[in-house]
């Protein structure tokens, strides 16, 4: 029953992933950390969601990248550096709440002026930042880059490809200091692994099935629940 609960959650998260282009570490993070340690989990996570974005950045390379995504590369990776840092000096509690409720606050703006928000939006360099600082010290990078693409009114293909790219460039960072450090040990006899890159798999093909058939407007909604659920998971983690 454990094993069908780990394939369970990664067969949801690697659905969503190929679904909207990222959440699978939002998704599988809290629901494997029940029955896997922290350090198992993180390693976990980062190959088998690394697998899927190197399938989804294949497949997605006729696809045209945003200028603005090139911006956000550096300002991501300065990100992950103060984000470290904060890690040592802020309250984790008091943080992940901070987030949690940044995060909710965000989608409501939204779909209280949403013209009003667009006029404003914060710029490529903020988002790359943003995303960097969030993804180190909460695992929750995702959401910023998201709100971003899905203002600039572009096709959902190509937003989803640009996302991608960028989740995929970040795992590489993540992968490249888990090695120089040690961190990367895992045990390739594991059936959880060889069996969760066999469901990722299947999870992948699940969702972009459905990717084609979604409207521009689903896609919003589906990619706004995901971060909604990023808000509600990094709030519950503060308040434990």
């Amino acid at each position: 029953m454990l094993l069908v609960y780990i394939f369970a959650v990664i067969l949801a998260a690697g659905f969503l992933q190929a679904l909207t282009g990222f959440g699978f570490a939002l998704v599988a993070t809290p629901l494997l950390m029940i029955v896997m340690s922290a350090k198992e989990v993180v390693i976990f996570n980062i190959l088998l969601s690394s697998i899927l974005l190197l399938i989804m950045t294949y497949k997605t390379r006729d696809y045209p990248c945003l200028p603005d995504l090139k911006k956000m590369i550096f300002p991501c990776i300065i990100g992950m550096f103060v984000g470290s840092c904060i890690m040592g000096i802020i309250d984790d509690k008091l943080l992940k709440i901070s987030i949690g409720i940044i995060l909710f606050l965000t989608i409501l703006q939204r779909h209280i002026n949403m013209d009003k928000f667009v006029k404003r939006k914060i710029s490529p360099i903020e988002t790359g930042f943003y995303s960097g600082f969030l993804g180190a010290s909460t695992s929750l990078s995702g959401p910023p880059v998201f709100l971003y693409f899905s203002n600039c009114q572009e096709d959902k293909n190509i937003i989803r490809a640009n996302l991608v790219r960028f989740f995929f460039f970040g795992n590489l960072i993540v992968l490249s200091i888990f090695f120089f450090f040690g961190y990367l040990s895992i045990n390739f006899m594991d059936i959880r692994f060889w069996g969760g890159i066999i469901v990722v798999l299947i999870g992948y093909f699940g969702g972009n099935k459905l990717f084609c058939f979604i409207s521009v407007k689903w896609f919003q909604k589906i990619g706004e629940g995901i971060v909604l659920l990023g808000a509600i998971v990094s709030i519950m983690n503060g308040l434990k």
